[in-house]
């Protein structure tokens, strides 16, 4: 393993999360007393409020599970739910083994009814991501009428330390939590500062432009995405910002026509250099990214091999997990790789250490490509 890589795992680092933005540790009576209780707002925007810390959840999505392992909740995971037929048993595999094994393997949970879920775990408590793979409206209503409280968290790559912090909280913050939060923290934040340190000390490429695309939503993250915010600390500016196209979320449909003509005039009046596109969890070979890029390609507001960087080369199609979740931290080694800046890192070395430390197998390489020969393949650099 790298000296610098060792380093980070190692070393402590006060933790720069975003702590506390939207938590309460604890309810606070008229005099100024607390009540006892606890209280989070979740990522849908809803006050959670408890009496007491949880003991047990149902999770609904992958990356609560992984953020659960982090920080030593293995007893708390009552219930493993998915919510695609084709990964169930697969995701089951991989991540049943990393808890008590009591822990029961749920159906999909799109399926399930209010009374199951209790019949089977006992419990009343259901994680599940804000918006995609997450339980329906109609589910919600009949699982709030059975007294199921349902919590909406991502721990995606904009919200992985936030969310992190609000599970301590929701667990009671006790010493063993906190400890494996700061040392998650600690692993995080000396990734992005060491990545942060070499982009200050290499050549400014703030004159540059870029587009980043998730390939899974065919849609453009704009400025107010954590994507974008994380590529421009490292490499120009995204195309798409202060373009007057409506910011409803973080990301503008390719199809949308203010989209289509923004990138069409920015192009054509000055080529924008890359373009860096989220792949998905089976992105992992050079085949696999060439076939994201054509399915990118061919829904694109313009002939996606007509843009500048399909023309040079520079195009980057990316393994989703260093773009979201709990390796988050990874994308800004990865970025900063495909622009030249030498941080020192190995990718591989780092997610070694990850899976060391948390007892996770993680692949260590087929993460990162490169377009070649103008769209007819890609390499893999990572």
């Amino acid at each position: 393993m790298k000296k610098a890589v060792m380093a980070i795992v190692t070393a402590v680092i006060v933790c720069t999360a975003a702590a506390g933005v939207y938590i309460i540790a604890s309810g606070t009576g008229s005099g100024g007393e607390t009540d006892g209780t606890i209280s989070i707002v979740d990522g849908s925007g809803a006050t959670i409020t408890l009496s007491e810390p949880l003991t047990g959840v149902v999770t609904a999505n992958t990356n609560i599970p992984k953020a659960m392992k982090i920080l030593g909740l293995t007893d708390e995971l009552k219930g493993l739910s998915f919510y695609t037929a084709s990964t169930n048993q697969s995701n089951w595999d991989l991540y049943s083994p990393l808890f008590n094994k009591d822990v029961v393997h749920m159906p999909l949970i799109q399926s399930m009814t209010a009374e199951s879920i209790v019949a089977m775990t006992g419990c009343k408590y259901i994680i599940c991501p804000v918006t995609s793979m997450t339980i329906t409206a109609s589910q919600e209503t009949s699982f709030k009428e059975f007294g199921i409280t349902i919590i909406r968290l991502d721990c995606n790559g904009d919200s992985a330390l936030d969310d992190l912090e609000k599970l301590t909280v929701l667990f009671g913050k006790t010493d063993k939590v906190v400890d494996a939060y700061d040392s998650y923290c600690r692993m995080y934040d000396g990734v992005v500062s060491t990545v942060t340190a070499a982009v200050a000390a290499s050549p400014s490429t703030q004159d540059r432009t870029f587009l980043s695309y998730m390939s899974s939503l065919h849609a453009f993250y704009n400025e107010t995405s954590a994507i974008s915010v994380m590529t421009e600390s490292i490499y120009g500016k995204n195309a798409l910002r202060g373009t007057g196209l409506p910011l409803i979320g973080p990301t503008n449909p390719a199809g949308e026509m203010g989209t289509r003509e923004v990138i069409k005039t920015k192009d054509s009046n000055r080529p924008i250099d890359k373009i860096f596109v989220r792949g998905t969890a089976t992105t992992n070979t050079p085949s696999a990214a060439l076939a994201v890029w054509q399915n990118v390609a061919s829904v694109l507001p313009i002939t996606g091999y007509d843009l500048s960087p399909a023309k040079t080369d520079e195009v980057y199609v990316f393994h989703t997990n260093i773009m979201s979740g709990m390796l988050s931290f990874i994308g800004y080694v990865a970025i900063a790789e495909v622009c030249g800046i030498d941080t020192g890192l190995s990718i591989s070395d780092l997610i070694a250490a990850f899976n060391t430390a948390y007892g996770f197998t993680e692949a260590t390489s087929g993460y990162v490509f490169k377009m070649t020969g103008g769209g007819t393949g890609f390499a893999k650099i990572a």
